[in-house]
């Protein structure tokens, strides 16, 4: 798990900025089981308060980030 701290201005550009990715097609069973942790990972963390944001966002410098959480205090 890969937790990123930025401030509220960040924040709001990786919110509203659009994933022009087009959706991936799982073929292999590698990709099918990662995708199925992937959702497995997204439930606990919506179960203890987290709200999802993106999923599969994908930033030029940095890579794929699986799931984007905000948690709210």
């Amino acid at each position: 798990m890969i937790i990123m701290k930025c401030s509220a201005d960040e924040f709001s550009v990786m919110a509203n900025k659009p994933n022009l990715r087009k959706p991936l097609i799982l073929t292999s069973p590698k990709q099918r089981q990662g995708s199925y942790f992937e959702q497995h990972a997204l439930v606990f963390l919506q179960q203890q308060g987290l709200i999802l944001i993106a999923q599969n966002w994908q930033q030029p410098k940095v890579g794929e980030l699986d799931l984007v959480m905000l948690e709210v205090r």
